[in-house]
């Protein structure tokens, strides 16, 4: 399987990306091998969080770089959206008060989205219950406690009748379902985490630039771009690899994951002692000049 002039295309990218490329994959291979077998200092859930959501950014990253690679970069759009609201909770989780909490809640909604996709296989694979009932568990402990605190709320205002009470309830777990521990929109939470930080994690600009311009992608209506003029009058598929959008979208998933990566060895004390600045080695000589 090959795109039209796939074969001239992709080393004529190797070769104009080269450092960009390099940067990308020396990066992936610093993160695995920092945090391969390394001990972590957090608890059982803050620990299975961040080696999760770790794994996630290094695939996501693959994913993108592997994409821009061969000249599809406008399709790598969506792990980069990911890879962003990854890093964005990490800072989130950085920040709470109480990191396991967060973490916690993090793994419940997860699970919670998780459970809904199973249930229709669970129909199907009864015998395959026991396998997810420890998560089941820790996704209704977390719905009845924020249930139970969404009513305790609601209860404290004067004037409040039985159908407020109950459509606070629902209201808030359908925020938490939409947007996870942080109970708050993308754009508002890299917002209070750059205020949190002193701007020091420029989230909002990454946001502003990134965000939004994957919207089209990932919900299909980004149709101006794989518009060839014709007369209309026959079907004409622009499939040949390009050069558009390589470049951002090796700058930003190399930026987000030496940002997540840096965060999650932070919160776990993992990897060398120099990582940050080893990181930012790897990173900033890439990067395209102003």
């Amino acid at each position: 399987m090959k795109l039209p002039d796939e074969d001239k295309a992709v080393p004529d990218i190797a070769r104009a990306f080269k450092p960009l490329l390099d940067a990308a994959d020396k990066l992936f291979e610093y993160v695995q091998v920092s945090a391969k077998g390394a001990t972590p200092k957090g608890g059982v859930r803050l620990n299975n969080c961040l080696s999760s959501v770790l794994a996630r950014l290094l695939r996501l990253h693959y994913s993108a770089v592997k994409l821009a690679s061969v000249g599809v970069a406008s399709e790598a759009k969506l792990p980069i959206r990911a890879l962003f609201e990854l890093v964005v909770n990490l800072y989130a989780l950085e920040q709470a008060v109480d990191k396991e909490e967060y973490a916690r809640r993090w793994i419940a909604w997860d699970l919670h989205n998780y459970m809904r996709q199973i249930e229709t296989e669970l129909k199907v694979h009864p015998e395959l219950e026991p396998k997810f009932a420890d998560h089941r568990k820790l996704a209704e402990a977390v719905k009845r406690e924020m249930d139970d605190t969404a009513k305790r709320e609601a209860s404290a205002s004067p004037g409040k009748n039985a159908a407020e009470v109950e459509k606070r309830v629902k209201g808030k777990w359908k925020e938490f379902m939409k947007h996870g521990p942080s109970m708050v929109d993308m754009r508002s939470l890299a917002d209070s985490v750059d205020k949190k930080s002193g701007g020091k994690s420029n989230l909002l600009p990454i946001y502003d630039r990134v965000y939004p311009n994957s919207s089209g992608v990932i919900h299909g209506s980004d149709l101006a771009s794989m518009i060839e003029l014709s007369d209309g009058k026959q079907i004409v598929l622009k499939l040949a690899p390009t050069e558009d959008h390589i470049e951002v979208i090796l700058v930003t998933s190399t930026v987000l994951l030496s940002m997540g990566s840096q965060v999650i060895f932070r919160i776990l004390g993992i990897g060398p002692a120099k990582a940050e600045e080893e990181m930012n080695a790897i990173v900033a000589p890439a990067m395209p000049k102003e």
